[in-house]
């Protein structure tokens, strides 16, 4: 998942050291929109848990800030067109950068991150000069200084919001890194139609893909509903298309599925970073109920599918609506959003080799923090500035400067100060229709034991007779086949969702 407030409606990157600066439950990153204020790296992205505190550690989602963009160079040469390639390389995690250069009357140039689906997105400022390159992005704290050492070779270094990596770039677009074997290529045995639905409460149009199986209906249909953190309809996570390679398989299988572009994101209307998760569970309702009066819709076999954040916003809408016929949890939080966020945080960095002692400090100091925020009533910059207090003290003033400003800026948002407070168990335990529940064993965003456990205390007696909890051994949170289960695995690894999640949400589906 990645994290509340990754992107803004102009800015539609969700980059890898965004993805592990926020707070996963996505990640989609994050999903959505933490770690510690030490730098390592996953947007965002999470996508979600976003996770911003290992520095901007994590894009979930994952994804609040740093946002790896880099600039552009110019080639010595008089080209016309000329596109410069590196990788950075964010403690393992590389990303890929193509620069674009057009020169007629005047220089342009573009940035490309095809991980991210991104495509010439233009800059801001360019200085060439016969040795060197200078390049900001003042918005975004963004300066990369480069020497060419020779017609084809650029050395530098990329810095944004006092952190800096090295950057070298080569002439030419080189080869993309990305295999991506499950990403649907046509022909395509469904239709794909571009939908719209309204969310009236909120006054916006949200827009998506609507796909029904070829054939006689009607058919069973599912909604999909993302992580953390600002999401199109494919739940783009690295170069995986999430959703885009869920729905083709459970297309595959004969059932149709609406997935749809986050409020503010993509085609859709409205502003994503002022949304709660109480919003988007709104969203995801309105494209429930348009989804189930469509004509190839079986109306009582309609259900919703929610990763990470998204199986909170699934058990609100379920809870509170007869009409949804069935759940499919993935990663889906059973503990209070504080609780996730606190084990995220130390499991992650536990898991990057930061010595256990120091993680349970981070903890302990963060425990401290959401509590001064939970008894808080203030907000917007009033907030910030407690924020910056009460780590200053909780640290023994340890953090601070940009560490302390970056912290705060993601700790401060409304999004941020509500998940703290959300206990899934409280829509959990209203539950009336057959559940399928699915975690990772190496999911180290959603952790679970803890998460499996609460599920189960959580549910009446009746409902757990009607539900499915199954724990798929050496799976991560995006339900890939992990070594460690850190999110900077997620882009190394080829296999977006593996077979055996995708057999067993459309067997269960199918049984239904």
């Amino acid at each position: 998942m990645v994290p509340q407030g990754a992107q803004n409606d102009s800015t539609p990157l969700i980059s890898s050291l965004h993805f592990y600066s926020t707070f996963l439950l996505h990640p989609c990153i994050p999903t959505s929109p933490e770690l510690t204020w030490f730098h390592e790296g996953v947007e965002k992205y999470e996508a979600e848990f976003s996770y911003l505190e290992v520095l901007k550690y994590s894009i979930m989602r994952v994804y609040n800030t740093i946002i790896l963009f880099v600039l552009i160079l110019f080639t010595k040469l008089n080209a016309q067109d000329t596109a410069w390639n590196g990788q950075l390389d964010v403690n393992g995690l590389k990303l890929q950068l193509i620069f674009h250069i057009e020169q007629d009357d005047s220089t342009r140039a573009y940035l490309s991150v095809p991980i991210q689906g991104v495509n010439k997105l233009p800059a801001d400022e360019v200085f060439i000069a016969s040795d060197s390159v200078s390049i900001r992005f003042n918005a975004l704290q963004i300066h990369y200084h480069g020497q060419f050492t020779d017609s084809t070779h650029i050395k530098g270094t990329f810095t944004q919001s006092g952190l800096s990596f090295p950057l070298e770039l080569n002439k030419g677009e080189g080869e993309s890194p990305l295999n991506r074997p499950q990403t649907p290529k046509p022909p395509f045995p469904y239709e794909n139609r571009e939908v719209t639905f309204r969310n009236p409460e909120a006054n916006i149009t949200l827009a998506g893909t609507y796909s029904i199986p070829h054939g006689s209906g009607p058919f069973p249909a599912v909604i999909l509903v993302s992580g953390s953190g600002a999401q199109d309809r494919d739940c783009n996570i690295l170069g995986h298309k999430w959703f885009e390679v869920l729905a083709d398989h459970l297309l595959r299988k004969g059932i149709s599925v609406l997935r749809y572009d986050d409020r503010g994101i993509g085609a859709s209307e409205g502003n994503f970073k002022e949304a709660l998760t109480t919003d988007l569970s709104r969203d995801a309702l309105y494209g429930f109920q348009w989804l189930e009066k469509q004509p190839e819709t079986d109306p009582k076999r309609t259900g919703i599918i929610g990763h990470s954040e998204g199986g909170i916003v699934a058990t609100m809408v379920g809870s509170q609506n007869m009409a949804v016929d069935f759940l499919v949890l993935l990663a889906s939080p059973s503990v209070t959003g504080k609780e996730i966020l606190l084990t995220q945080r130390y499991e992650i960095e536990v898991a990057s080799g930061i010595p256990e002692n120091q993680a349970v400090t981070t903890r302990e100091i963060f425990e401290k923090v959401y509590n001064d925020m939970s008894t808080s009533s203030l907000s917007g910059e009033a907030l910030k500035d407690f924020i910056k207090e009460r780590l200053t003290i909780h640290s023994d003033s340890t953090i601070t400067g940009k560490q302390l400003n970056i912290l705060s800026e993601s700790l401060s948002n409304a999004w941020m100060k509500s998940f703290l407070e959300i206990d899934p168990s409280d829509h959990l335990k209203q539950l009336q229709l057959p559940v399928l529940a699915l975690y990772g064993s190496k999911d180290i965003q959603v952790n679970a034991p803890d998460n499996a456990g609460r599920l189960k205390k959580s549910l009446s007696p009746i409902q757990l007779q009607n539900t499915t909890i199954k724990t798929l051994a050496g799976h991560n949170h995006l339900f890939q086949p992990a070594v460690s289960g850190l999110p900077g695995e997620y882009q190394a690894i080829d296999i977006t969702i593996s077979s055996e999640t995708l057999n067993t949400i459309s067997q269960w589906i199918q049984s239904y």
